[in-house]
């Protein structure tokens, strides 16, 4: 790791900016990439699908009753404070 010397002899983006720039290049490559992708994706219109009424059917979550059992909350209360 290197050290660094505070008061006389600070490294600053003056004396130091290419080097440091050239050091994190990979870093700035992959930010630079990460901007284009998400430009990209914004661009790109959304995927419609269509969906009937008689489709519906399938897709919606079933309907139960009850889907987490009463007891199971307080036992998860239980839980947690007992770590």
């Amino acid at each position: 790791m290197r050290e660094f010397q505070l008061g006389y002899g600070v490294h600053t983006v003056r004396s130091h900016g290419a080097s440091l720039a050239k050091t994190h290049m990979h870093d700035w490559l992959i930010l630079l990439l990460l901007v284009v992708i998400e430009f990209i994706l914004y661009l790109t219109p959304p995927f419609y699908r269509y969906v009937g009424k008689d489709m519906m059917t399938n897709l919606k979550y079933p309907l139960l009753d009850n889907t987490v059992p009463v007891w199971t909350v307080p036992v998860s209360i239980v839980a947690s404070f007992a770590k």
